[in-house]
């Protein structure tokens, strides 16, 4: 019998695109019309999304099944996979149904292991806004959960839409065993999903573009989003006059996702009552950098406050000629403010911002942001730009923050991190530019472990590096970040691999990943010395000589040494070069 962790093959992709019918679309006579997914172009002609069967299935002793489920895209605006709220059907009557999970359960014929494949009728429904509405919050897929942004979303279904993005779907397969009463045994590992497909309109026959799930990205979404418009547009206007306003309100809130703020507010507010409506559904991210080219932000914040869920300001209060106030953005999600006015530090409570979830703020606030009495429900992430020893005198007397998963500190010293990791005991990501220390820690090693990605700046090796390291006994991955090329010619040293290579494999025993990057002035190591000190964790570092300054670059990242990709050695460089003495990027 075939090992249930083997993953399923897809012969035939369903086609990328795909025209829904609602439940008005029927015949006379009250039979649907139906219009099956049909399967992208393929060597063996089939029409319909293919399976690849196994013999080796026949021998199980339940009943084979294939299960399919339609669940939603990933993408900037909601990471997590939840079951698609458009119900897929099917019109054999030996297919079993799990409306619930949106699921189908297409039975393996003796015919389909003949075969060696099992071909998938299946249509699907587009819900009007009204039936998405009482459609009620969607569910996580593979969980009994229902998502809690969908809960809370879930009153506006035009929000609903474009949060998850309910234009794009996907396809999952997995192979099940039918044990008795509507009871299936799916075998998860055996899980596939297939390449995600649009909405069209009737007689659209031009495909959008192939985008398999792990090609995803913010440029191929811009791409895609770009691409799906304007051939929605061109088969529009064959058969009718250009107008905007013939777009879908999909449309609409995919098309503005991509314009400023500014210009939403200046370019489409009071054109009329649609687009208005439109416009009170879509999210918004405003991004401050000053004042003389935001002029008018202060109307555009006042008007869309419900709907920013993103916000940054990057220059000091005083730069702005209007105040901010952050008790009325009450569906912020992140929030950028690295210099806050005290008005706007009072203002950062759970009462104001019950949905936030990422913050970047200064040292005089995050204390009391993160350890309130009252915590802030949905609070993941925060960034400190810097931390002061005298502003940690109290901590004892904090409460823990049991939310918080990721932490970066952009400058600290580790008794610093000492005093406040305690704190913290749910946190599995810390980001951290660690400065020379000067004190002895003089207390035992507090233990972490929780925390399995490390990421990590310094310029000095002992004994920081090492004490941090045994304080985290759970760590996976390691992202190693030293600079060290500021320094007079007959100064300059060279990086000491050995040392690094000891501390690694003396304190890291559940490491799995070590990116390096290294910046230094000086590089006498032969590239393949440096592999065999540690051949483990250094045969697939490369060096390159930063041309501006004679320094050396070594680095995990994969450098091409095509004569025809020499381009991605010279960005490499020059973007080090303009970024060696920067933060770290939040």
């Amino acid at each position: 019998m075939t090992q249930p962790s083997q993953q399923l093959r897809i012969i035939a992709q369903p086609k990328a695109l795909y025209r829904e019918r609602y439940d008005s679309e029927q015949y006379k006579t009250g039979n649907r019309i139906q219009r099956y997914i049909r399967a992208e172009d393929n060597q063996l002609k089939l029409e319909y999304p293919t399976i690849e069967i196994s013999e080796e299935w026949r021998d199980g002793i339940l009943p084979q099944y294939i299960r399919v489920t339609s669940v939603t895209v990933p993408n900037d605006m909601e990471s997590i996979v939840c079951v698609h709220p458009y119900p897929i059907d099917s019109d054999d009557s030996s297919v079993q149904k799990d409306p619930a999970n949106n699921a189908l359960y297409f039975p393996i014929t003796k015919g389909d292991f003949t075969n060696g494949r099992k071909s998938l009728l299946v249509t699907r429904k587009k819900l009007v806004q009204s039936e998405l509405k009482s459609h009620g919050p969607l569910r996580i897929a593979g969980s009994e959960q229902r998502h809690i942004l969908g809960i809370i979303k879930t009153s506006r279904s035009k929000q609903l839409i474009e949060t998850y993005k309910l234009w794009k779907s996907q396809l999952v397969f997995s192979r099940a065993e039918h044990i008795g009463d509507e009871v299936f045994n799916i075998f998860t590992e055996s899980s596939v999903s297939s390449q995600y497909f649009l909405f069209s309109f009737p007689n659209e026959d031009t495909a959008a573009p192939v985008v398999a799930p792990n090609d995803h990205n913010e440029k191929s979404d811009f791409y895609c989003a770009t691409y799906d418009i304007v051939e929605i547009m061109s088969n529009l206007t064959r058969r009718n006059k250009s107008k905007l306003e013939l777009l879908p309100d999909e449309i609409f809130l995919e098309l503005f996702s991509y314009i400023k703020p500014i210009d939403l507010y200046h370019g489409f507010l009071n054109l009329n009552s649609r687009l208005n409506n439109i416009l009170n559904d879509t999210y918004i991210c405003i991004h401050i950098i000053n004042d003389d080219e935001h002029k008018s932000d202060q109307l555009c914040i006042n008007y869309f406050a419900q709907q920013i869920i993103y916000l940054a300001i990057d220059c000091h209060w005083t730069c702005l000629s209007y105040p901010i106030n952050l008790r009325f953005l009450t569906n912020l999600r992140s929030l950028h403010l690295p210099m806050p006015t005290d008005e706007q530090c009072l203002d950062i409570t759970p009462t104001n911002l019950p949905y936030l979830t990422n913050l970047t703020i200064n040292d005089n606030v995050f204390k009391t942001t993160l350890f309130n009495i009252n915590s802030f429900p949905y609070f993941s992430t925060c960034c400190i730009p810097r931390i002061y020893s005298s502003m940690l005198n109290t901590m004892k007397s904090n409460q823990l923050c049991l939310t918080l998963h990721s932490l970066q500190l952009s400058s600290c010293l580790i008794h610093d991190l000492y005093d406040i990791l305690p704190y913290l005991p749910n946190l599995n990501y810390l980001e951290i530019v660690l400065q020379s220390n000067n004190r002895n820690i003089q207390r035992d090693y507090i233990k972490h472990n929780k925390i399995s990605h490390l990421k990590i700046k310094l310029r000095k090796l002992d004994p920081d590096f090492e004490i941090l390291l045994k304080s985290m006994s759970n760590l996976r991955r390691i992202e190693f970040l030293w600079n060290n090329s500021y320094q007079w010619y007959n100064e300059r040293k060279n990086f000491n691999f050995n040392r690094f290579s000891d501390i690694i494999n003396e304190n890291s025993k559940s490491l799995q990943r070590l990116d390096i990057d290294i910046h230094v002035s000086k590089c006498d190591y032969d590239i393949n010395t440096i592999h065999h000190i540690n051949l483990r964790w250094f045969s697939s570092l490369s060096i390159i000589e930063i041309y501006n300054d004679r320094s050396f670059f070594i680095t995990t990242k994969k450098i091409s040494s095509n004569p025809e990709d020499k381009l991605i050695t010279t960005i490499l460089q020059s973007t080090y070069m303009a970024q060696r003495n920067a933060r770290f990027n939040r």
